[in-house]
């Protein structure tokens, strides 16, 4: 891989992880639905100019950007009820099992012993994450972290289907299709919308923006251009400073507190993701 394309894998890896902390940050001032949908418009008057569709391809986009607004509609929602950021980029990093166990049944795609082991490994830290007090008392926010992480895998698996498809416009078309169910579903269960935009945090729009520029444009764009230069095998093992950057963005930024249980639960999903992105493919075994 090339110099500055490994610095870009960085920076993608940064770009995802600091996002959590963001994204914390913005839903304490606005409702996170109400949230994800004017980061939705915010990302699709970025990328209007990527507004073509291959002819006869609008349904894998359309399956796609449902599993995605539900990933972040379960996410911004989680991250709103948690007392930090942290546990739940862990939490959320299943999305990787997910999308294995995911693609072995749609797909029947052989999986292999060592990424069962990878993937029981992960499971298992979650499960220790999910005894933090600070978690414990919260279940609502780690329960959604966990829906929004099959979301995830869902639309990692669906991924498949949209190859020919410029990365940019299937972000495009992910906002347009999913505004608008965010926006009613914002209206129907949230409260203080206009109440968030007449009286502006204006450290809360900068985050709004942000987590637009950083999580769907540099880290969402980013990985995409890089998987379509390098094999797969070779691209992961960066990505997996995701967590890591989450973690510290966590802690640096809204003074998250590393416990016992927080580190060991986040060593057994980092080692355990480890183990199934470095594990050598099978024949017809998953490149997820």
């Amino acid at each position: 891989m090339m110099f500055r394309h490994i610095l870009l894998a960085v920076l993608v890896a940064f770009s995802a992880g600091i996002t959590y902390a963001i994204v914390k940050f913005g839903v304490e001032h606005f409702p996170p639905v109400f949230f994800g949908a004017v980061r939705y418009v915010l990302v699709g008057v970025c990328l209007v100019a990527w507004w073509r569709v291959p002819v006869g391809r609008r349904r894998p986009v359309l399956a796609i950007a449902i599993s995605m607004t539900a990933q972040y509609i379960f996410m911004f929602s989680a991250l709103s009820k948690s007392s930090d950021a942290s546990s739940m980029a862990l939490v959320h990093q299943l999305y990787v099992p997910f999308a294995t166990i995911i693609a072995a049944i749609v797909y029947r795609e052989v999986v292999g012993v060592r990424r069962w082991i990878g993937m029981a490994v992960s499971f298992g830290g979650v499960v220790v994450i999910g005894f933090e007090p600070n978690v414990f008392v919260n279940l609502d926010a780690f329960f959604l972290a966990v829906a929004a992480a099959f979301a995830g895998g869902m639309a990692v698996v669906q991924g498949r289907r949209t190859a020919g498809i410029s990365v940019l416009s299937l972000q495009f078309w992910v906002c347009i299709y999913g505004v608008m169910p965010m926006c009613l579903l914002s209206l129907a269960t949230e409260e203080g919308q206009f109440t968030s935009i007449l009286d502006p945090n204006w450290a809360a729009i900068l985050a709004m923006i942000a987590a637009a520029v950083f999580g769907a444009v540099l880290a969402q764009a980013g990985r995409y251009y890089l998987v379509q230069r390098y094999p797969v095998s070779m691209v992961a093992p960066i990505m997996l400073l995701t967590p890591v950057f989450a973690v510290l963005s966590g802690v640096i930024l809204l003074g998250d507190t590393l416990t016992w249980r927080l580190l060991v639960g986040g060593m057994f999903v980092i080692g355990g993701l480890g183990v199934m992105v470095l594990t050598p493919n099978l024949r017809g075994e998953s490149k997820t």
